[in-house]
């Protein structure tokens, strides 16, 4: 969930927010120290754009991809780790949105 939150940008303040809990609250699902249960899932899968088994680990992506498109992302990650920290920062978010299909989706 962490990975997840930073990859977005946000903060936990934001997210607990959303979640309509406190930010020390939504802190312990973080780290584990509490169960999160099934409705905050199903907003933090609405409010991410991912699926719910994405969100509980039990598949890979949160979007099918086509595996010929999958392969030329994976590559395209892998080789933007040799850019600058910022640039790589930006374009790995790019590259992940691009995967999740979130700069596809109607806002």
């Amino acid at each position: 969930m962490r990975l997840m939150r930073q990859e977005h940008d946000v903060n936990q303040e934001t997210v607990a927010q959303a979640l309509g809990i406190s930010q020390q609250y939504y802190s312990q699902y973080e780290r584990g120290k509490r169960q999160i249960p099934v409705r905050h899932i199903r907003k933090l899968s609405e409010y991410y754009g991912v699926s719910s088994d994405y969100l509980l680990g039990l598949i890979e992506y949160p979007r099918p991809l086509e595996k010929e498109h999958a392969e030329v992302l994976d590559g395209l990650l892998r080789e933007a780790s040799g850019l600058p920290k910022d640039t790589w920062k930006k374009a790995t978010v790019l590259l992940r949105n691009l995967r999740w299909g979130h700069l596809n989706k109607k806002r």
